[in-house]
This record gives structure tokens, C-alpha cells and sequence, in this order.
């Protein structure tokens, strides 16, 4: 039986009510929901680093990059947020290397004036 363009297709018998494995109940996908955990993490991170707390902001920093790397492990390589979840990543990993660069002048810098 052809198809022309714009036909709809019917599903496979294989695949008719099945659930999908990557929803969550309340309706947030598994890549959503890591990527909202680390966009909530990132301004408390950021905040540390304003205020001189390195230790802490590198932690923050550190579980951002782990939420981002879940992220991209659920959408997989073929996903449309793949490249974007990518480059989150990497500027996670500036902002861990920026803190890292400044771990070893701690000592010199006076602390925020209050």
C-alpha cells in the first residue's frame, strides 16, 4: 500500500500502548528535571563565589556538572537538546576551572567588606 507525503502513518503493532520509559509522573522528562536541578544549583553557586566562599561555590559548581552530565546521558546523542546541554557543560567546567585557578591565592584575597 503506498504512501504519499502527508499520509499519517499508523503505529506498529509492536509498539501500540506502550508508555513512554523517559516521562515522569508529574510530566517532566528525566533530562527536564536534571537540567532544572542544576539550573536551581548554578545561582547559589554563583553567590558563593561573590561572597569568597571558594570551597563551597566549587562543591555547587561541582554538583551542577553532574546534574548536566545525568542530563545529557538521558537525552542522548541523537536528542535535540544534546548540543546545548554540551555547551552547559563546558561553561560548568569554566566556572570550575576559574575557582580552581583561584584556590591557591585564597589566602591573599581579603574578604568582602560588610
Amino acid at each position: 500500500m503506498p504512501y504519499t507525503r502527508g499520509d499519517r502513518i499508523p503505529e506498529p503493532a509492536s509498539r501500540r500502548g506502550r508508555m513512554q520509559v523517559s516521562q515522569r509522573a508529574e510530566g517532566k522528562s528525566a533530562v527536564e528535571a536534571h537540567f532544572a536541578t542544576a539550573q536551581e544549583i548554578e545561582p547559589r553557586a554563583l553567590q558563593k563565589l561573590k561572597s569568597g566562599e571558594m570551597h563551597e561555590a566549587l562543591e555547587l559548581f561541582t554538583q551542577v556538572k553532574k546534574e548536566i552530565a545525568e542530563a545529557v546521558y538521558a537525552a542522548g546523542p541523537g536528542s535535540p537538546n544534546y548540543s546545548m546541554l554540551m555547551e552547559a557543560a563546558a561553561a560548568t567546567q569554566q566556572n570550575i576551572d576559574f575557582v580552581q585557578g583561584y584556590l591557591p591565592y585564597e589566602f591573599l584575597m581579603e574578604p568582602k567588606k560588610q
